[in-house]
């Protein structure tokens, strides 16, 4: 995964193959694997969101807008996944998040979300609670919740500490 494309190994990583080739732009930022089915793909990259139905060989571009994407798919159902980004701008643009119930096939915008502008968008799943996703913005340092799935979001209190870094430093 990188500037080239996306890779892949069947034998736990000793060996490494160019999957098809890649339509889309040079920075991928995040891959996620569905966890109900292998060969659904979805790649987060620097000019949208892309999902693969064959494991990497094609891909179809199911958000058009936005960079800097990050993606997830809920660790429990694969029906459902998360995308974060931003507006195109050049120092920072206005958070965007979006759900899918599809496993990806289309995305539906998120309310809460009122960072106007930032770098990037995190998205993560809680591990044991498939219901609720979490969300990290570099302005002010804001992390916000979810726990209808990704549907609707709210500021968690405090200045939040990743690591002992305040979240504007680590995203």
């Amino acid at each position: 995964m990188g500037a080239d494309g996306i890779d892949h190994t069947g034998d736990r990583g000793l060996n490494w193959h160019k999957r098809a080739n890649w339509p889309v732009s040079a920075t991928i930022r995040s891959l996620a694997i569905s966890p109900s089915d292998s060969n659904v793909l979805l790649a987060g990259t620097a000019s949208g969101v892309f999902r693969s139905a064959d494991a990497g060989d094609s891909w179809m571009q199911v958000i058009v807008s936005g960079i800097h994407a990050m993606v997830a798919f809920a660790p429990d159902d694969g029906s459902r996944a998360i995308a974060g980004l931003r507006d195109e701008g050049t120092a920072g643009g206005r958070a965007h998040v979006l759900y899918s119930n599809d496993s990806g096939v289309t995305f539906v915008e998120s309310t809460g979300i009122t960072s106007p502008v930032t770098y990037s968008v995190a998205v993560a799943y809680a591990p044991s609670l498939s219901s609720r996703v979490y969300v990290a913005t570099n302005n002010q340092a804001q992390i916000w919740r979810s726990d209808d799935g990704g549907r609707t979001f709210r500021a968690v209190a405090g200045s939040p500490m990743i690591f002992g870094y305040p979240v504007r430093s680590s995203l």
